[in-house]
Formats: C-alpha cells, sequence, structure tokens
C-alpha cells in the first residue's frame, strides 16, 4: 500500500469536508464514517473516512482495485483516494437518494417507492450483479449485498457499493489477503 499514489490530497478532502466536521456526516460503517463533502467548483462528494485499524487495509485495497480499474453504471463510481499518514480515505461519486433501505423501509413522514421505480431498481441491482459475476474479468462475488449497500442517485439509478468483503472467482486473481477463491461447480 505504500507504493500507492493518492489522487486527491488530505488538504483537498479536508476543505470539501470542513475538517470532517460531524454536520457534514452522512453515515457510519463498520469501517469508517462517511462524509458529505463540496468541492470549490460546487460538486458533491461522498467521501468515506476508514478508521485507522489495520485491519481495514483489505477493505481498502478491494475497493480501490474493484472500483478504481472498472465502470458500470450499476456500481457506485470511485473518483479517487487518499493515502496520507495513517490516514485512508475513498471518495465516490455523491448519490442525493441515498441508501436503498431508506426507501424500501421509510419513517411515517417519508414517502415510499412506487412499484415502477422498485422495478427499475431490482434490474438495475440484477445487471450490475451479473456484470460483476459473468463479464467484468475480475468475476467478482459481492458477499454483502443488501438495501443498505445499493446507493440511489437522483434518477433512483441503483449504485451497488462495499466492495470490503468481495472475492474474486477468477482462480488468477489474488483478493489482496494472500487467498484465492475459486468457483467450484460441485465435481470433484
Amino acid at each position: 500500500m505504500e507504493r500507492m499514489k493518492s489522487t486527491m490530497s488530505l488538504t483537498e478532502i479536508k476543505d470539501a469536508t470542513d475538517c470532517f466536521s460531524l454536520e457534514n456526516a452522512i453515515g457510519m460503517g463498520k469501517i469508517g464514517i462517511m462524509y458529505e463533502g463540496r468541492l470549490t467548483d460546487g460538486s458533491n462528494l461522498a467521501i468515506k473516512r476508514l478508521f485507522g485499524s489495520k485491519q481495514f487495509k483489505k477493505e481498502f485495497l478491494l475497493e480501490i482495485r474493484i472500483l478504481g480499474k472498472y465502470k458500470h453504471k450499476n456500481i457506485v463510481p470511485l473518483l479517487g483516494f487518499c493515502v496520507e499518514g495513517k490516514e485512508r480515505i475513498l471518495v465516490y461519486q455523491y448519490m442525493s437518494n441515498g441508501r436503498l433501505s431508506k426507501w424500501l423501509h421509510p419513517l411515517e413522514s417519508e414517502v415510499t417507492l412506487k412499484w415502477p421505480q422498485r422495478i427499475k431498481i431490482a434490474l438495475g441491482v440484477a445487471r450490475g450483479l451479473s456484470w460483476l459475476h459473468y463479464t467484468c474479468n475480475l468475476h467478482v462475488v459481492h458477499r454483502n449485498i443488501s438495501s443498505e449497500c445499493v446507493l440511489l442517485d437522483k434518477n433512483f439509478e441503483p449504485k451497488i457499493s462495499n466492495f470490503g468483503k468481495a472475492k474474486f472467482m477468477n482462480p488468477n486473481i489474488e483478493d489482496g489477503a494472500s487467498t484465492i477463491f475459486y468457483a467450484s461447480d460441485g465435481k470433484k
């Protein structure tokens, strides 16, 4: 990881998040805190600041390896990352409609998804997973898919996120933890 070259500076990221202000925090997960950030040009970002633990090195590397190399309409776009000192930060395109779970389990005052939107989202997630499994030459198994890992853009187009537990089905690819995942058809 020491050889990795950051694509965004820590200063840029701190400026975008007002020094990781809690007012800009939009979520907290197992490996870090997500912040909404704004660049000087006015564009919004989603910035994941990983907790300091070395145990998240694998998750960080998997996100960069998968999202940094491969693009698909239904996979969340990774715009950059930062490795500086103990900081490990991932920068994504901001998804204005948030997590799918929020729309499937709304509070009483919130709007629910209509059936045409639900079908559009389900098909988009299926396209994204199919692409990961069969088309992308890494042949990725997500292993953590849920409505918490599906983000919705302004047009309710689904974007699969959170690739920290992903495994590769291609026997020639290592997953960063020196293990190789083999897909088995059950035959010996």
